[in-house]
């Protein structure tokens, strides 16, 4: 009987803590707007992580590109496994390369336009818009490279 009275007093103890611990999430997302955000350097690195970020996604590197469409040679045979056009990896794999194509679109344009003083940067503004651009040809290299001709956006 006391070692229900322990547990249920354990819980509410936990509970109480957690419920309290919620106040760091009552935080504002960050969303970058369509028009007007390119104003310092840091923007310039945000929005440029943001080209980045369809790398590091589940569908690309973090597992599926890597480990199932890019093995398709004789050294990664897999024994009765079939892809095909329905098949979701494939899908995901798909909207997020042109996620990464949109990300880069998007930047070039806005990033574009932005009035930075020179003066302020460490970097060259067309060092940073190269580098969008790489990754946008990067990323339809790698839609060419496991489906062929594929539409090209190089405009948001």
């Amino acid at each position: 009987m006391k070692m229900k009275n322990i547990y249920k007093l354990g819980t509410l103890i936990l509970l109480g803590a957690a419920c309290s611990a919620c106040t760091f999430l009552d935080t504002e997302p960050q969303i970058i707007p369509s028009k007007g955000y390119y104003t310092n350097e840091t923007r310039l690195k945000y929005g440029l992580a943001g080209v980045y970020g369809a790398l590091n996604s589940e569908e690309l590197y973090g597992s599926y590109y890597s480990l199932q469409i890019a093995n398709a040679d004789d050294l990664c045979y897999f024994n009765n496994y079939n892809n095909g056009a329905g098949t979701s990896v494939i899908y995901e794999t798909w909207l997020k390369l042109y996620e990464g194509i949109k990300n880069a679109n998007e930047y070039l344009d806005e990033a574009g336009k932005a009035e930075i003083d020179p003066g302020e940067l460490s970097t060259d503004l067309k060092t940073y818009l190269a580098e969008a651009r790489f990754l946008r040809a990067f990323y339809h290299f790698l839609l060419a490279q496991a489906w062929g001709d594929v539409p090209l956006r190089s405009e948001a």
